[in-house]
Protein backbone atom coordinates (compact mmCIF):
# COMPACT_ATOMS: atom_id res chain seq x y z
CA UNK A 1 0.00 0.00 0.00
CA UNK A 2 1.27 3.64 -1.21
CA UNK A 3 0.90 6.26 1.66
CA UNK A 4 2.14 9.67 1.70
CA UNK A 5 5.61 10.31 2.94
CA UNK A 6 3.61 12.22 6.01
CA UNK A 7 1.40 9.26 6.91
CA UNK A 8 1.88 8.13 10.18
CA UNK A 9 -0.30 5.65 12.44
CA UNK A 10 -0.23 5.08 16.08
CA UNK A 11 -1.54 1.56 15.88
CA UNK A 12 -0.03 -1.70 14.51
CA UNK A 13 0.01 -2.23 10.61
CA UNK A 14 -1.45 -5.70 10.19
CA UNK A 15 1.61 -8.02 8.80
CA UNK A 16 -0.38 -8.49 5.63
CA UNK A 17 0.26 -4.89 4.29
CA UNK A 18 3.27 -3.59 3.65
CA UNK A 19 3.60 0.27 3.38
CA UNK A 20 5.40 2.19 0.93
CA UNK A 21 5.87 6.26 1.07
CA UNK A 22 5.43 8.46 -2.21
CA UNK A 23 4.07 11.44 -2.71
CA UNK A 24 2.26 10.61 -6.04
CA UNK A 25 0.98 12.89 -8.64
CA UNK A 26 -3.01 13.43 -8.56
CA UNK A 27 -3.09 12.00 -12.03
CA UNK A 28 -1.97 8.68 -10.81
CA UNK A 29 -4.65 8.33 -8.08
CA UNK A 30 -7.63 7.28 -9.07
CA UNK A 31 -11.09 7.53 -6.25
CA UNK A 32 -13.86 5.03 -6.27
CA UNK A 33 -16.41 4.10 -3.88
CA UNK A 34 -14.52 6.33 -1.25
CA UNK A 35 -11.06 4.61 -1.75
CA UNK A 36 -8.32 5.60 -3.84
CA UNK A 37 -5.67 3.42 -5.52
CA UNK A 38 -3.31 4.07 -8.29
CA UNK A 39 -4.15 3.86 -11.96
CA UNK A 40 -2.99 0.65 -14.07
CA UNK A 41 0.51 2.28 -15.36
CA UNK A 42 1.20 3.62 -12.19
CA UNK A 43 0.76 -0.07 -10.45
CA UNK A 44 2.82 -1.67 -12.65
CA UNK A 45 5.62 0.47 -12.56
CA UNK A 46 5.26 0.23 -8.90
CA UNK A 47 5.30 -3.90 -9.11
CA UNK A 48 8.14 -3.57 -11.63
CA UNK A 49 9.80 -1.27 -9.18
CA UNK A 50 9.32 -3.59 -6.06
CA UNK A 51 10.47 -6.42 -8.11
CA UNK A 52 8.47 -9.24 -6.49
CA UNK A 53 6.50 -10.23 -8.84
CA UNK A 54 7.94 -12.28 -11.92
CA UNK A 55 7.95 -10.58 -15.04
CA UNK A 56 5.91 -12.84 -17.01
CA UNK A 57 3.22 -11.82 -14.75
CA UNK A 58 4.03 -8.31 -15.13
CA UNK A 59 3.72 -8.36 -19.19
CA UNK A 60 0.71 -10.08 -18.76
CA UNK A 61 -0.89 -7.43 -16.89
CA UNK A 62 0.70 -4.70 -19.47
CA UNK A 63 -0.77 -6.35 -22.28
CA UNK A 64 -4.35 -7.11 -20.75
CA UNK A 65 -4.80 -2.94 -19.58
CA UNK A 66 -3.63 -2.09 -23.34
CA UNK A 67 -5.78 -4.21 -24.73
CA UNK A 68 -8.43 -3.23 -22.14
CA UNK A 69 -7.62 0.34 -22.68
CA UNK A 70 -6.82 0.83 -19.24
CA UNK A 71 -3.16 2.25 -20.36
CA UNK A 72 -3.32 4.24 -23.26
CA UNK A 73 0.53 4.14 -25.44
CA UNK A 74 0.98 8.24 -25.26
CA UNK A 75 0.64 7.55 -21.74
CA UNK A 76 3.67 4.91 -21.65
CA UNK A 77 5.79 7.36 -24.02
CA UNK A 78 4.72 10.29 -21.40
CA UNK A 79 6.84 8.99 -18.65
CA UNK A 80 9.98 8.82 -20.23
CA UNK A 81 10.66 4.96 -18.81
CA UNK A 82 14.23 3.89 -17.90
CA UNK A 83 16.04 0.29 -16.86
CA UNK A 84 13.99 -2.69 -16.32
CA UNK A 85 10.60 -1.00 -16.87
CA UNK A 86 11.77 0.67 -20.63
CA UNK A 87 12.73 -2.45 -21.40
CA UNK A 88 9.58 -4.58 -20.56
CA UNK A 89 7.22 -1.78 -21.61
CA UNK A 90 9.32 -2.01 -24.98
CA UNK A 91 9.38 -5.55 -25.23
CA UNK A 92 5.36 -5.63 -24.92
CA UNK A 93 4.27 -3.20 -27.72
CA UNK A 94 6.70 -4.81 -29.77
CA UNK A 95 4.72 -8.07 -29.36
CA UNK A 96 1.28 -6.03 -29.51
CA UNK A 97 2.41 -4.47 -33.00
Amino acid sequence: MTVPTHFRRNSQIPGIVVLHYASLPADDVQTSQGFKFTRPLQTILDLIDAGTVEPRFIRQALRQALDRGLIAHHQIQDRHLIGAASKMFEEVMREAA
